[in-house]
């Protein structure tokens, strides 16, 4: 087993102080990791992850009891991409999704996927948290591709 080690950097000088900040996170037991870049066509979705309890049931899927570290890097320096966290209240396949906007050069990132997300519509109570199933990326480019890093740690 591995530790998965992460820094964030901020580098920023306002008014001649400097407020930058740095953190670290260490992520043990890593023993696998996944990584690729997905060219999302013109107007086009793509599914980048699949997570599911079973990974039998998906060629592809990830073990949800083992992701214990995702990132998605948009690599374009213009355009937005849209992430359809798609969201799984049992052990079938998803029925919610929450939806993300996420701008040129920026990254989206998540620990665990089991009991990690939820959606409240009528915010009358907190939202029960459920298992993150898989993650769609929709280009907003209209007329050109679009690049995303994926890397998750399991």
């Amino acid at each position: 087993m591995a530790t998965l080690k992460v820094t964030l950097k901020e580098e920023l000088v306002l008014n001649g102080k400097d407020v930058g900040n740095e953190n670290f996170l260490s992520v043990p037991g890593v023993t696998q990791s996944f990584g690729r870049i997905v060219t999302l066509p013109n107007g086009g979705t793509a599914t980048v992850a699949v997570i599911k309890s079973a990974v039998t049931t998906s060629a592809g899927a990830l073990d949800d009891g083992d992701v214990k570290y995702i990132r998605i890097t948009n690599l374009d320096a213009d355009n937005t991409v849209t992430l359809s966290l798609q969201i799984c209240p049992n052990a079938n396949d998803a029925t919610d999704q929450a939806v993300l906007l996420l701008q040129p050069g920026k990254s989206f990132m998540m620990g665990s996927t089991v009991d990690s997300i939820g959606i409240d519509g009528d915010h009358t109570a907190g939202p029960t948290l459920n298992d993150l199933e898989s993650i769609k990326a929709i280009n907003n480019a209209g007329s050109d591709t679009t690049q995303l890093e994926v890397f998750i740690a399991s």
